[in-house]
């Protein structure tokens, strides 16, 4: 089982938008958020074995000082 932290961009291992997590419960269970089609907040419960992390993207900004 992977392990999660408070942060972490994961998502559905089915497939989903990247979603970030908020809340780690007992159990294997966490609470997560991510912004729907049209932008609105949403917030879910999942099992952690049904999610998987998200590789860090690289973007320009990050070399922007």
């Amino acid at each position: 089982m992977e392990t999660f932290n408070l942060g972490d961009v994961v998502r559905l291992k089915s497939g989903s938008p990247d979603m970030v997590i908020e809340n780690i419960m007992e159990g294997g269970r966490v609470t997560c958020v991510w912004l729907n089609d049209k932008q609105s907040q949403e917030v879910g419960s999942f099992n952690t074995y049904t999610l998987e992390q998200v590789k860090a993207k690289k973007s320009w900004n990050m070399y922007w000082y």
